[in-house]
């Protein structure tokens, strides 16, 4: 129980400091899928240390399999004049019962907020087979303004105007693949935990920084890999031409952020390795953003060492 209580405690740390050194990530020096990772891995650290330290605590004779905790109640309960207390099963109902509040309120945001986003997205999907004419996997809607978007979801497709369809081939294949890449990236349901997880506790600093800074995050990611595939100069030249396109709700659209500030990133942005862009270096972003709970556990053990040396 002992992990259980520094699992429980890691959670509000990654809560309260996480921005303060992910930030450190929010550079042109850093591939941005690995600073996403790194910013989603901190939030589902932060869920799953909860529920994992709730759990911990709630087993029924948790402290016989912990010598630590057991270290610590023998002496609480030797330094109480009235006897033993069950203060272990305090503890374990108080945190158990409030963590267990927090993560139901985040899984039924999530559920609305992916239900709303579902239905909203079969409503633009059922008009856009109307009003859209399909080729491969774009559809291309009648407009004159240049304009490019992706509706998430198990068949996401990517929108486009024709006058996307009129500018010159690189720059319209590399509209197209920044697109494709929010959908094989996942990244409308990243901005959708997000957002989820802002309004489960909107008062924690990571969770109230963290929907604007995936949304940066997933653009500026879908350019560097349409960059691998078009070039840098390229993907620049064709978020100038889409700069003044406004995506729909549901939708990420190749211009919803600061077009100028992609352009200057792409610019500055270090090739990426083939190491960087691996399986291994997402999950050891990801990885490195719970090493706050792991100087949670290892604080409330040394505590206790130092509290309860004779037991």
């Amino acid at each position: 129980m002992t992990l259980g209580i520094g699992l429980i405690l890691g959670a509000p740390l990654i809560a309260a400091l996480g921005p303060r050194y992910l930030c450190r990530l929010l550079t042109p020096a850093v591939q941005p899928g690995l600073a996403l990772a790194a910013w989603i891995g901190s939030a589902a650290a932060m869920w799953a240390s909860a529920l994992a330290g709730a759990a911990i605590l709630a087993i029924p004779g948790g402290t016989e399999v912990d010598g630590l905790l057991g270290m610590a109640r023998n002496c609480l309960n030797a330094a109480t004049t009235a006897g033993p207390i069950p203060w272990a099963q305090v503890v374990a109902v108080v945190l158990a019962t409030s963590t267990g509040i927090a993560v139901l309120r985040w899984a039924m945001i999530t559920v609305q907020l992916a239900w709303r986003d579902r239905r909203r997205r079969a409503e633009q999907l059922s008009l856009l087979r109307l009003v859209c004419r399909r080729e491969d996997s774009v559809f291309w809607l009648e407009e004159d303004a240049p304009m490019a978007f992706s509706l998430g979801g198990r068949a996401g497709v990517v929108v486009a105007t024709t006058a996307v369809a009129r500018l010159t081939g690189p720059r319209r294949a590399a509209i197209v693949a920044h697109e494709h890449a929010h959908l094989r990236g996942r990244h409308h349901l990243l901005v959708l935990l997000a957002d989820a997880t802002h309004r489960a506790l909107p008062f924690a600093p990571l969770c109230r920084q963290l929907p604007a800074v995936v949304r940066v995050l997933v653009e500026v990611a879908a350019d560097a890999a349409a960059a691998r595939e078009c070039g840098a100069e390229t993907v620049s030249d064709a978020l100038a031409d889409v700069a003044d396109g406004h995506a729909p709700i549901a939708a990420l659209g190749a211009s919803n952020e600061s077009v100028a500030d992609r352009r200057a990133w792409l610019h500055r942005q270090r090739p990426a390795s083939r190491w960087a862009r691996s399986r291994a270096g997402l999950t050891l972003a990801a990885t490195a953003s719970t090493g706050p709970l792991a100087a949670s556990v290892g604080c409330v053990a040394g505590l206790v060492l130092l509290a309860c040396p004779t037991f």
